[in-house]
């Protein structure tokens, strides 16, 4: 009877442990989902868009935006596109609060570019 009940305890905690990981893969979808929207229209009107990422730390998402020179990730900073893009994540995001703190894009979001 003991077996039973702890065979039973043991299963259950697979089960909510899979459940659990599978919410947050879920919601890191969702998350890329939007930040690739976000990169579609911000960018719309330019001849390149840069490719994003969308992962997490510590259940925390955190987003790398890649662009393919320095020349267009300088326009795309000189021109307000990135902060446009980070404002949209910190909208996006605004519910989560590390460490009880409001969230902060530009500590979420990795500007990059592959000549870097």
């Amino acid at each position: 009877m003991m077996s039973i009940i702890l065979l039973s305890i043991v299963s259950f905690c697979i089960i909510g442990f899979l459940y659990l990981g599978k919410k947050s893969n879920n919601e890191l979808d969702e998350y890329q989902s939007k930040a690739e929207s976000f990169v579609n229209s911000i960018f719309e009107n330019e001849t390149y868009k840069p490719e994003v990422k969308t992962e997490r730390a510590y259940g925390i998402p955190y987003f790398s935006l890649s662009f393919s020179d320095s020349e267009n990730k300088n326009h795309a900073q000189s021109n307000g596109l990135i902060s446009l893009f980070c404002e949209r994540i910190e909208e996006l995001c605004e519910d989560i609060k590390p460490r009880g703190e409001r969230f902060d894009a530009t500590m979420a979001v990795n500007i990059i570019s592959e000549e870097d």
